[in-house]
């Protein structure tokens, strides 16, 4: 073989190297670290797909007050959709939100579902022992977060109550919508007392605490004292 077909297969073999370098370094970045679950939709998502939801005032109960400052609003009604709502009037203009989401303990939390009515009826309880447990509470989340995420102003901060059910599931999730370099902390407060004296605590530790995960809108936080 002659001395230019040698370099001609070098030349080829060292571009196909670094074709495979840019497709695995491509691979790297696309499969990032996080969290999977299957997408559970909700039983009213179809049917507002082209519908946009609208606040109907109610004088009699309307807030009111003397001191030129701006109404309060108090909104009646499913929280996705009066997120959506505050996205069309409020959106990048809220300095502070605070969610106290359902814990998912299997009998707080309410789905609809509507890819399996015909199992989980419309409106049921989820369960502990329901096989789409984690993954109805993470979609049910996933929407609410990032409504509320569009709603933070740039200086915006988010608190979110949790205990340890859905802890860990609810920082990864967080950690993807917000940027696990947006975390500011979690807060850690003690929720009871006393110690349980139920049939189903001795067979476990009895927390006595719960969390508050914190994420601002940009990488920036500040804490004026006053007084």
């Amino acid at each position: 073989m002659k001395k230019e077909d040698y370099e001609a297969q070098i030349k080829a073999l060292k571009e196909e190297i670094e074709l495979l370098k840019k497709k695995q370094t491509y691979e790297i970045k696309r499969q990032k670290y996080g969290l999977n679950w299957i997408d559970v939709p909700e039983a009213f998502e179809k049917d507002s797909e082209n519908k946009i939801p609208v606040l109907e005032e109610v004088k009699e109960k309307s807030i009111k007050n003397d001191d030129g400052k701006p109404t309060h609003i108090l909104i009646e009604g499913d929280n996705y959709h009066a997120l959506q709502c505050l996205n069309y009037t409020h959106k990048g203009k809220v300095d502070v939100i605070y969610i106290d989401p359902p814990y998912n303990l299997g009998k707080d939390f309410i789905y609809r579902d509507a890819r399996f009515l015909d199992k989980y009826p419309d409106g049921t309880i989820i369960s502990k022992d329901h096989p789409l447990r984690h993954s109805a509470w993470l979609s049910f989340m996933q929407k609410r977060l990032s409504l509320a995420k569009n709603l933070l102003s740039n200086k915006g901060v988010l608190f979110i109550s949790i205990d340890d059910t859905e802890f860990a599931q609810l920082k990864l999730l967080c950690d993807e919508i917000f940027s696990s370099s947006l975390f500011l902390g979690s807060i850690t407060w003690e929720s009871k007392t006393k110690s349980q004296n139920t049939k189903s605590a001795f067979d476990k530790l009895q927390p006595k605490t719960e969390h508050i995960l914190v994420y601002s809108k940009i990488n920036h936080f500040n804490l004026y004292k006053k007084g």
